[in-house]
């Protein structure tokens, strides 16, 4: 059994996820749920109903890759159990943050969509390492998601997932705390899946937005780059 097959496997026997061609679908329960979200800073609260109204502005809350004087916006939003974004991230991700983010032409917002719990509660736990470490985290939780999903139970998820981001400056204590806590965290990740289902309409992930232009699922890289290369066209048009 393949990959994509053991993971959703697992998530439909748990009733969490249901798989398409090249993203993780929407599962039609979910369509109307919404996150309840608790109290947070006046702030805070502000940023994330802005959220609502421009969900394709940056926040100060959102993690970002690359220069934020950047001409080019990319807006992923995924979810850590899906097997698609994984994809997304081991295969197009790193020739994106290669030649657009790391030269300067782009800056990478993620954002959680998350279909199930285990993503929520994987979501706040990158969210809860240093945010210099985020991106790394994010990366070692796709590479390893086979092995925290398949994990027998939640004592040994939570185990293999703390295993994953120790390196990144959390420890074991810490990601109990990030999963069962984190207000601001669990407040953020709910109001970026409103964003996306209600503003966005998206459907399901990985969907990424490109200066506002949308690519659905795990497009490869040499589909994403003529994207790219016409935003920044765009965007630095007589400059």
């Amino acid at each position: 059994m393949n990959k994509i097959m053991r993971i959703a496997t697992i998530t439909a026997a748990l009733g969490l996820t249901a798989f398409g061609v090249f993203m993780v679908v929407k599962p039609a329960e979910t369509q109307t749920q919404t996150a309840a979200i608790p109290p947070v800073t006046t702030t805070l609260l502000e940023d994330l109903r802005a959220l609502q109204e421009e969900p394709l502005k940056v926040y100060p809350f959102d993690r970002v890759m690359g220069s934020a004087d950047a001409p080019v916006t990319i807006i992923e939003y995924a979810s850590l159990t899906c097997s698609h974004c994984a994809h997304f991230h081991e295969d197009t991700l790193p020739y994106i943050e290669r030649e657009w983010i790391k030269t300067g032409k782009a800056k990478y917002v993620l954002r959680d969509l998350p279909w199930d719990n285990l993503a929520f509660a994987m979501g706040k736990t990158a969210r809860c390492a240093p945010q210099e470490n985020y991106f790394r985290a994010v990366a070692a939780i796709m590479k390893n998601q086979e092995a925290i999903v398949t994990s027998k139970g939640i004592d040994g998820i939570v185990a293999k997932l703390a295993e994953v981001v120790e390196p990144f400056g959390l420890s074991s204590r810490q990601v109990n705390s990030c999963i069962n806590g984190s207000a601001d965290d669990h407040a953020i990740i709910a109001a970026m899946k409103d964003s996306a289902l209600k503003s966005l309409g998206v459907q399901g992930t990985p969907v990424t937005f490109v200066n506002g232009q949308k690519i659905d699922g795990a497009q490869p890289y040499n589909k994403v780059k003529p994207i790219l290369q016409n935003a920044y066209d765009a965007a630095t048009k007589g400059k």
